[in-house]
């Protein structure tokens, strides 16, 4: 039976996840940092950096990972990130049956979770929608390409 299996991410997936990353989401990468020579290093600075670094695998195959930076001045505001393969895409019904679990995973002891996301990423955006966060506002120039953005931001309403 095919299912998805959410666990702790390590640098290995990072680099795995990196080398079959969607087009949408290494766009979104590129968009925020510029030019990405290795995008393997951006995934692994969100695992090493993340509370709650994590991956989800189908089949035993890294098809998502993600996770959250600790905001540096107030502990309880944490920023979402998430990368993924094509195989996120095109098994999202098993993926989204998961997603929640995920969610309620990363809150942790979060109050406040936000990202900022790459208005293009209809996918990330669909997404994020799906998991409850709101809309705040739209970015028009974002990062080094100075690309719109959405920023989006949910309650810990069981903290």
């Amino acid at each position: 039976m095919t299912d998805v299996v959410l666990r702790m991410a390590t640098r290995e997936d990072a680099k795995e996840i990196a080398g079959n990353l969607r087009e949408a989401d290494l766009g979104e990468m590129k968009a925020v940092l510029g030019t990405v020579e290795d995008p393997a290093e951006s995934l692994i600075y969100g695992v090493d950096n993340s509370a709650y670094p994590m991956v989800a695998t189908i089949d035993g195959v890294p098809v998502s990972i993600f996770g959250v930076i600790r905001d540096p001045i107030n502990a309880d505001v944490g920023c979402v990130w998430m990368m993924g393969t094509d195989e996120m895409t095109r098994r999202k019904k098993l993926f989204l049956r998961h997603a929640l679990k995920a969610l309620e995973t990363l809150f942790g002891s979060f109050r406040l979770l936000w990202c900022c996301m790459d208005k293009r990423n209809t996918v990330h955006v669909r997404w994020i929608q799906w998991l409850g966060f709101s809309l705040l506002r739209e970015h028009p120039s974002f990062g080094e390409q100075r690309k719109p953005f959405l920023e989006f931001a949910k309650l810990n309403t069981n903290v």
